[in-house]
């Protein structure tokens, strides 16, 4: 329980510090790329994957007009149910020494 306090803290002062960028960026383009990916996989045309600095990002494709309901309930949710499995593999991966090297690279 210590170790739990003592980590969330160190987050918590340290979650604006230069060290997380890299991180905080690879999930935004992680997320971005989860929102492209269904919208391709929908049959559109994906025109764009945009992050910025400042941690926002855009994923942006074009969608016929008689499909615009449909693709967009698919796609909306995309980018935080694909991050989220994303992020269970890279951790699941990590307990073993063959994932954890391959995540790694």
């Amino acid at each position: 329980l210590v170790t739990i306090f003592a980590y969330s803290g160190a987050v918590l002062l340290l979650w604006r510090a230069l060290v997380f960028k890299p991180f905080k960026l690879f999930a935004v383009a992680l997320h971005e790329f989860c929102h492209a990916a269904a919208a391709a996989a929908l049959c559109n045309r994906v025109t764009g994957i945009e992050v910025s600095w400042d941690e926002g990002g855009l994923a942006s494709y074009k969608i016929p007009t008689n499909r615009v309901r449909c693709v967009r309930a698919f796609v909306l949710p995309a980018g935080y149910v694909g991050s989220t499995c994303s992020g269970c593999v890279l951790v699941i991966a990590s307990a073993f020494t063959v994932g954890s090297q391959v995540c790694g690279i």
